[in-house]
């Protein structure tokens, strides 16, 4: 076989490019082997997270009774007006038979008004001023949002609401001075009680209350079964909220107490 001049050139060029080829190859896979490293040198590291401020939670404070409920109850049993001539909440200083509504009284409505009122004053009292006056006169009376039971609570707005002498009869359960006024001592001595035993002997207080009105007035007779079935309405249910047992009803009275003075 006759190989030319030309032949060899080309062997020997086709063999040049081939080793170049080869070269290349060699020299790309050292760089894209070396390139990982080269940049992981150099990225700059991200900088640390800044340490985090755990707080640990503030101690929940114990529930306190909350007037819309008590009102609620309260506001169930009164409803509306009425002018009845037995009532003797229905009559101004001035005499006169002006009527209740919506449970204030015409006594009542005098004090918060300034002045007696009138029958149409009486008639036509906003709803939404007869909530201010139990908030007013009755709840904050009694520092309604500081007794830690709300079943508690309940009952003895409605007590105070219903007679007037709701604080004297709740004194009589607790076995302080029996002024009628809510005062300092009483107050601790609630918070200090337990609260179911207070409800229930309060309950019984005035249930055996209402039999007394009506052996000292008949007239008052045409309420009594009114009366009962509104006393017997409450119920103590479950266990107390918090309280008046133990060591934190007697911090509750301690402070109440205190805050007092």
């Amino acid at each position: 076989m006759t190989i030319t001049i030309a032949s060899v050139g080309a062997i020997i060029l086709f063999s040049l490019l081939f080793a170049i080829g080869v070269y290349r190859r060699r020299t790309d896979t050292n760089e894209i082997a070396e390139v990982p490293a080269i940049v992981l040198d150099t990225i700059a590291a991200e900088p640390p997270l800044e340490p985090i401020e755990i707080i640990p939670e503030e101690p929940k404070p114990e529930p306190m009774a909350d007037f819309k409920i008590a009102y609620g109850i309260v506001r169930y049993h009164e409803a509306g007006y009425q002018k009845l001539p037995q009532d003797k909440g229905n009559r101004n200083s001035l005499g006169q038979l002006v009527g209740t509504n919506w449970g204030i009284n015409a006594q009542v409505y005098e004090t918060y008004l300034g002045r007696p009122p009138s029958e149409n004053d009486m008639r036509s009292m906003p709803r939404t001023t007869a909530e201010k006056i139990f908030k007013r006169l009755y709840w904050d009376r009694i520092y309604g949002d500081t007794i830690p039971d709300q079943q508690l609570a309940n009952i003895f707005l409605d007590g105070i609401v219903n007679h007037g002498q709701g604080v004297r009869l709740m004194q009589e359960v607790l076995g302080v001075f029996r002024d009628n006024r809510y005062g300092p001592l009483t107050h601790a001595t609630l918070l200090a009680g337990n609260p179911r035993t207070i409800f229930n002997a309060y309950k019984a207080r005035r249930r055996k209350y209402y039999h007394q009105l009506v052996a000292a007035d008949s007239t008052q007779r045409v309420f009594l079964n009114g009366w009962l079935n509104r006393i017997e309405s409450f119920h103590y249910e479950g266990s107390s909220n918090t309280g008046g047992n133990g060591l934190v009803g007697l911090a509750l009275a301690v402070v109440a107490y205190y805050s007092w003075s």
